[in-house]
């Protein structure tokens, strides 16, 4: 007679009883694959720190609203020296994509040049915003950004000019299972 396992309920052949019968592919095998299926989460997950109260997953690849401004109405710096910001509304120091908002306007009526640039502990060198020559009016830019360890460094440039500009994040999401972090160049 058959039988079944103890924890999962999953079907077995006794070795002696059922040793004539017909080995049945389906229930033998497909069902008892379909059960541990349904059972097993989409994302291994074995930290607890990222359990709601609920016991839902807390990052799951899906965008979180931002914290808002990182910086706000700052003259942008003709300095190549990196200046700090610590993105205090990350829950942790892992890796995070941050979908920045740039805004650049022009601090007075003369022709104005300026440039948004930002290093992060992952990329150097990301042009989230740049208006070149430009006598009147603004710009805004948007950008995903990789970071980690809370930390984003805004680069200036030799040729800002009369600009100010402000920097925030729309929305944030962790970088897990399907959005690792890399090193290589993907082509589409």
């Amino acid at each position: 007679m058959s039988i079944t396992t103890e924890n999962l309920n999953l079907f077995k052949y006794d070795p002696i009883q059922d040793a004539k019968k017909t080995f049945n592919i389906q229930q033998a095998l497909n069902n008892n694959w379909d059960k541990i299926d349904n059972m097993t989460p989409t994302k291994a997950n074995t930290s607890l720190n990222n359990l709601t109260d609920e016991g839902k997953v807390k990052f799951d690849g899906q965008w979180v609203k931002g914290g808002g401004y990182i910086f706000q109405n700052r003259t942008l710096s003709t300095s190549t020296s990196p200046v700090q910001f610590t993105i205090s509304f990350l829950p942790d120091n892992d890796i995070y994509e941050l979908l920045l908002y740039s805004y650049i306007t022009n601090i007075s009526n003369s022709t104005f040049d300026g440039i948004i640039n930002v290093n992060t502990d992952i990329v150097s060198g990301v042009v989230v915003g740049h208006i070149w020559q430009n006598t009147q009016g603004a710009l805004g830019c948007s950008t995903i950004v990789p970071v980690s360890n809370k930390r984003l460094y805004l680069v200036g440039a030799s040729f800002n000019s009369n600009a100010r500009g402000s920097l925030s994040c729309i929305g944030y999401r962790k970088v897990g299972i399907g959005f690792e972090a890399t090193t290589q160049n993907e082509e589409t």
